[in-house]
């Protein structure tokens, strides 16, 4: 449920943004109209029901047709999102002492904390790819080698968090 939540935030962010309630604010007012959103329970439960009708829609038309179709489409249109970010911050004044930072590894600063917060990452970004995983593995067809998704899978994510990194 807290999925459909935030979604749900998002759907109403969206909204909002595509119909200009946010022009022309500072971030400090961002802030505030956030928490507002936040104490307004009618319309926090108008944009989850929202999803959770999106959702059974989704379903509804099944695995391929509408659950693999919408995430297709969802994941390509967040990795072109991405480039886009990334892009942008790169332009950015000062971006080269930001990417120098996350380039140039600083050991004096490594710690057993650090370990314990890069695997806690890890564990749960493999977490999601192995649901995924099994899910659409048993409609993988035979032209296909799980091994070679499997390294497909490993290889986008790493991308993806790099990218994220920039």
């Amino acid at each position: 449920m807290f999925y459909t939540t935030v979604a749900g935030w998002s759907f109403a962010y969206f909204y909002k943004e595509l119909t200009g309630v946010f022009n022309g604010l500072s971030p400090e007012e961002i802030g505030t109209a956030f928490e507002i959103f936040l104490g307004s329970t009618g319309e926090l439960i108008i944009w989850m029901a929202l999803v959770v009708i999106l959702g059974f829609f989704i379903c509804s038309l099944g695995l391929q047709e509408g659950v693999e179709r919408v995430s297709k489409l969802m994941m390509s249109g967040m990795f072109i999102m991405l480039l886009i970010l990334v892009f942008k911050a790169i332009t950015l004044p000062g971006a080269s002492t930001g990417l120098s930072f996350y380039l140039k590894p600083d050991f004096s600063n490594f710690s057993w904390e650090s370990v314990y917060a890069a695997m806690g990452q890890a564990f749960f970004t493999l977490s999601l790819g192995i649901g995924g995983m099994t899910i659409f593995g048993s409609y993988i067809g035979k032209e296909r080698s799980l091994t070679g998704e499997s390294l497909n899978v490993i290889a986008l994510d790493t991308l993806t968090a790099f990218l994220a990194g920039w």
